[in-house]
């Protein structure tokens, strides 16, 4: 009986290590002076939504949004600049069959290559916010590592009965527990490599209010590069070719699944329904603080059963 544990930040919280995104995260962000900032940004200034953190960043609120679109000195710039080209390529090729949308979006490309969107302040405010959430994230991370150092633990069986894991975390919890290493995917990665986070690629680009940020053609236009750049910092990169090759390495012989402190959000569901198919036959468990993680696995057609929280006695 082979099982696969599939960890999620419920576990770390469970241990006590301060990892929540609600509670924890915006105390490292603030250290930078910019919790205020993110707030206004990707969660409409409700501090309560840091808890939604992944489902929510990258999608800019609608304040900001008008901030991003009024016209600034460095926006009418961009304007004229992909104007001009366009009226040229017009000219240039207008016999060729090409649509006015073509032409804007080579209008664009050529007006990037000369001038960068990044000179506009919101969009540099913007992607200075994303670089600190990875940092604030390495600096969480750190504390989490730092503390399970000095805990000791009881009624952990929950967690350590599965042969192979995979850590959607970040942190070193499993090797303290006396994992070993090579029986661990960090799928997201942990401080000796990229921390991957992130929303999916569906909702930044589809939940943003483009319109909003600039509403007339030509500016639609000319947030192409910054939609670009946007979804590249913001949305999360699927690591679907590096778990298969983990699961590879076991041979593909899984008869259970157990699904510990991860709620199946949307920005990881790619992740079981590539589980679901390849192990088919494999029975699914759920250990979280309740059953809505089993509704989330339904709406993916994989049917699990509820073994409650994880209860951890924690020695500090």
């Amino acid at each position: 009986m082979v099982k696969l544990g599939i960890v999620g930040n419920g576990v770390d919280l469970a241990l006590k290590l301060g990892t929540s995104l609600k509670e924890d995260f915006p105390k490292f962000v603030s250290e930078y002076g910019e919790g205020g900032f993110l707030t206004n940004l990707y969660f409409n200034d409700n501090k309560n939504l840091w808890g939604e953190f992944e489902t929510r960043v990258g999608i800019i609120g609608e304040e900001f949004a008008r901030i991003i679109g009024s016209e600034s000195k460095s926006e009418k710039e961009i304007l004229h600049s992909i104007g001009r080209e366009q009226s040229f390529l017009e000219k240039e090729i207008e016999d060729q069959g090409y649509g006015e949308l073509e032409i804007e979006n080579v209008a664009v490309d050529h007006v990037r290559a000369n001038f960068s969107l990044e000179n506009i302040s919101e969009v540099t405010e913007i992607n200075e916010a994303n670089k600190i959430i990875d940092s604030a994230l390495s600096e969480m991370v750190t504390a989490a590592n730092k503390k399970i150092e000095t805990y000791s633990y009881k009624n952990i069986d929950e967690i350590l009965e599965c042969d192979w894991f995979i850590n959607f975390n970040y942190t070193y919890t499993l090797e303290e527990l006396n994992v070993p290493k090579n029986r661990i995917l960090y799928l997201h990665g942990n401080l000796e490599e990229e921390l991957i986070w992130g929303n999916t690629v569906d909702n930044v680009m589809d939940k943003n209010n483009w319109k909003l940020m600039g509403d007339d053609y030509l500016t639609a236009g000319a947030y192409k590069y910054f939609r670009e750049k946007h979804i590249e910092n913001t949305a999360k990169k699927l690591q679907i070719e590096k778990m298969d090759t983990f699961l590879e390495k076991i041979n593909n012989e899984i008869d259970e699944i157990y699904v510990l402190g991860h709620s199946v959000s949307e920005p990881d569901i790619e992740y079981f329904r590539d589980l679901d198919a390849s192990f088919p036959e494999a029975k699914w468990f759920v250990y979280n603080t309740d059953e809505t993680v089993c509704d989330n696995l339904k709406t993916i057609g994989i049917n699990s059963e509820y073994r409650g929280k994880l209860s951890v006695d924690v020695i500090q």
